[in-house]
């Protein structure tokens, strides 16, 4: 016994020794909000309550709580300078609010009790949520956002009224979704763009599941995912949080021991690509050779080096083409009509027998023995739908999609504003596309020819997923820089155009010739089959990261993960709605482009974000995150 005594107090004083300090004594600062005492707006029971009980939850976990209830404009202003104060020099900060908010023009808006809302000016008098996050950051290691305020606001409908119809659109139900830069986590009572019941209880559901979980002796990433389940669980699958994480490390609020990854500031050296992007659209309007080598000239180490050879390239083969004219053939019916017009296509799109036009090269087959390399003329030539091909050992495996048209566009129960006005949209060429996303063996082969610094604050830690184990789960945590430097190395390494879909192309071969809500049919209960999302089939089959890619079946086009998996970026700037939107597959693009579309959803949206219809606004251009992914398109003869 004395043995095992002084065993024991050896094991105790060593345990003393390499329990980091740090761990005992972080600094943890929150502010709590509930407001439900509108003026002028129906009063809400629960967020007082709500306020009440999650402060006291986090002060048993060591949290310093500034505490309002029922505040005013003064009230909100002077909780938030308070915490701005004790946020610069805390490790650790919440933010929860529980009330009333709303979203205008992308922007989401937190409401005080005395807030009216005659016209747009009065938006002044509400607590912009950007600038609580700017607040958050100041916190050195972990940072959460929590808002249980996605509840419908009528004030939203007098604003409508005020701005008139055509801007009427930019009010829109819910919260818009906030990407979580590094280090945070957001957390909405339900997912953007969709309103959150306040509860017949003491708290709304979402505050009553935070409260269950936020005192239990387990990793911050999963407490919030158990909230998630939980909220789901108990409203009958009707309210589904939204949840975005990007931490690095892991983090325990309640346990023996609190471990936290921080990654330093490096300091930021003068972008010699900083103008690259502006010139390169200028190229890209001139279209002629001597614009894209200039481009060239200007940036040859910049993301669109590689794309500017590739159209070079290109353009040297059409004036070859040009230089020995042959008969133009008539591949299938697509040549111009009467009137320049191309032929409508029904529901069975035309298999071209050639989508090469009058380039005039000799048709050949794809061979069952043929190896990795870059189609010849004659290969391209001969394509048919649904083959595939591959240009490199470690480039994707591309698709031949027909041409074909379809009505674009929501048309089910879930339908939201900005999937209307349906429309028809006609795509008169044949096109490839990534029969899977571009995986991350496949974009560290990428980085490893080029060098190219991935940024490291997501790429490395993203999903806790070994680097030996998870070479084909789909590249996620790339920015729209990052995919824009693999396409463009892609489009100079097989001498190809790759690129982007856009996003009409993306439904199109999304929904495959289907018109259901999903690809697979109308029954959500068949999602699990097909799609890798949260709330894609029962609870045992929740996701909670990535699977490997094809992994799940493909639609009828032999395309795997068009709904669920990442998100997928394309070439459009996001619009508020279809108003005026392309009828030719082409992108809908901007001079002032501050927001991009992201499709198909991610592993951690539900079932509805699944829904061919659905798109979603991506304005984080340089953030990187774990939900977002890469699918690229290659443009055929």
């Amino acid at each position: 016994m004395r043995c095992w005594g002084g065993l024991a107090l050896r094991l105790i004083l060593f345990l003393c020794c390499v329990v980091p300090r740090h761990a005992w004594a972080e600094k943890r600062i929150a502010l709590v909000i509930g407001n439900g005492a509108y003026a002028n707006a129906p009063r809400l029971p629960n967020p007082p309550h709500d306020a009440d009980d999650v402060a006291a939850a986090l002060k048993n976990i060591n949290f310093d709580v500034i505490r309002g209830t029922d505040l005013d404009q003064a009230g909100m202003q002077n909780a938030v300078i308070r915490f701005a104060r004790a946020a610069a020099s805390a490790d650790v900060g919440i933010f929860y609010f529980s009330g009333h908010a709303m979203q205008f023009n992308g922007v989401n808006y937190l409401m005080p009790v005395d807030a009216r809302l005659d016209d747009e000016a009065d938006l002044y008098r509400f607590t912009r949520v950007d600038d609580v996050m700017r607040n958050l950051q100041q916190v050195k290691a972990l940072k959460i956002l929590v808002l249980d305020s996605c509840r419908n606001n009528p004030l939203a409908e007098g604003l409508k009224r005020s701005i008139g119809s055509t801007r009427a659109v930019s009010v829109q139900r819910g919260l818009a979704a906030i990407e979580a830069p590094t280090g945070v986590i957001v957390s909405y009572a339900t997912q953007s763009g969709r309103t959150a019941a306040d509860g017949t209880g003491r708290n709304s559901p979402y505050t009553a599941a935070f409260l269950r979980h936020i005192e239990e002796p387990a990793e911050i990433g999963d407490i919030f995912r158990d909230i998630s389940a939980d909220v789901f669980r108990v409203t009958g699958e009707k309210q589904l949080p939204e949840l975005s994480l990007s931490i690095i490390g892991k983090f325990y609020l309640k346990g023996p021991v609190s471990v936290t990854v921080t990654v330093p500031p490096r300091p930021v050296p003068a972008d010699p690509c900083a103008a690259a992007g502006d010139h390169w659209k200028s190229a890209e309007s001139i279209g002629t050779a001597a614009a894209f080598e200039d481009h060239l000239t200007r940036f040859p180490t910049c993301p669109f080096a590689g794309l500017a050879k590739a159209r070079i390239e290109a353009l040297k083969r059409q004036e070859a083409a040009v230089a020995a004219p042959t008969r133009p053939q008539d591949p299938g019916g697509l040549l111009p009509g009467p009137g320049g017009a191309k032929p409508a296509v029904a529901a069975k799109p035309p298999q071209p027998a050639s989508p090469c036009g009058s380039a005039g090269a000799a048709i050949a087959s794809l061979s069952s023995l043929r190896g990795p390399k870059p189609l010849t003329a004659g290969e391209e030539c001969g394509l048919k739908p649904k083959d595939v091909f591959r240009e490199c050992d470690k480039c994707p495996e591309m698709v031949v999609v027909p041409a074909g048209s379809f009505l674009m566009g929501g048309g089910d129960a879930d339908t939201h504003p900005t999937e209307l006005p349906r429309h028809q949209v006609s795509l008169p060429k044949p096109f490839a596309v990534g029969k899977t996303h571009v995986t991350r063996a496949q974009f560290m082969a990428f980085v490893g020819e080029t060098g190219y610094d991935v940024g490291g604050d997501c790429f490395g830690g993203d999903l806790e997923l070994a680097p030996s184990k998870s070479g084909d789960h789909p590249v996620v945590c790339v920015n729209l820089s990052d995919t824009n430097a693999y396409i463009g190395w892609l489009s100079a390494k097989t001498g190809q155009t790759y690129r982007l879909l856009t996003e009409s192309e993306f439904e199109y071969v999304a929904r495959a010739g289907t018109t259901t809500e999903w690809f697979w049919g109308d029954k959500k209960t068949d999602a699990k089959a097909y799609a890798n999302c949260f709330g894609c089939g029962d609870l045992a089959h929740w996701a909670r990261a990535t699977v490997p890619a094809a992994s799940l079946k493909p639609n009828a086009f032999g395309l795997y993960d068009m709904s669920g998996n990442a998100k997928q970026l394309v070439q459009d700037c996001y619009q508020s709605n279809y108003n005026g939107a392309p009828t030719d597959g082409s992108a809908w693009d901007s001079e002032r482009c501050f927001s991009r579309v992201a499709r198909g959803a991610s592993w951690q949206g539900p079932e509805w974000m699944a829904r061919s219809a659905n798109r979603e606004m991506y304005s984080g251009f340089d953030q990187r995150t774990n939900q977002v992914g890469i699918r690229v398109a290659r443009t055929l003869r």
